[in-house]
């Protein structure tokens, strides 16, 4: 929590959320490369990649949620999507699982770290920030410098 926090003041909160999405869904790709062979080294280096990246990327998310989100609907926001996170795990598994059983785990797999890498590589697409966003300043809070653990 600690380097969320400055790695985001350093680089800025949209670009810490950007980076770190494609570098953990590029780090998927080391699970079906671990197949290949030095399993335990491959899937270290997965292990450390991904839950440094994840975390950070879950950080800068949820803040940049927390800054575009008026007060009055923060907790209807995180419920939404707290549940629709949650709800997809047993359809993906149950899919994945179906997927592995008629094509193999390493084509399956390896598929999963494409989806994964393209979703987050949409982050990359060029939007208009929020204006709350680009000021910096959330809603009822004193600014987004405060929001990432200034």
């Amino acid at each position: 929590m600690l380097l969320a926090g400055r790695f985001a003041r350093t680089v800025g909160l949209w670009r810490a959320t950007q980076l770190c999405a494609v570098l953990a869904g590029a780090a998927v790709f080391l699970i079906p490369a671990a197949a290949l062979g030095l399993a335990f080294p491959v899937l270290l280096a997965y292990q450390f990649t991904f839950g440094l990246t994840a975390t950070v990327w879950a950080i800068s998310m949820t803040t940049t949620q927390q800054l575009v989100t008026p007060a009055h609907l923060q907790g209807r926001v995180a419920g939404f999507v707290q549940a629709a996170l949650i709800s997809t795990v047993p359809i993906g598994a149950l899919a994945g699982g179906a997927l592995a059983a008629w094509l193999g785990n390493v084509p399956v797999l390896t598929g999963c770290a494409t989806v994964a890498l393209l979703a987050a590589a949409t982050l990359w697409l060029p939007t208009r920030p929020s204006a709350r966003l680009e000021a910096g300043a959330g809603p009822e809070r004193g600014g987004a410098r405060e929001a990432v653990g200034a």
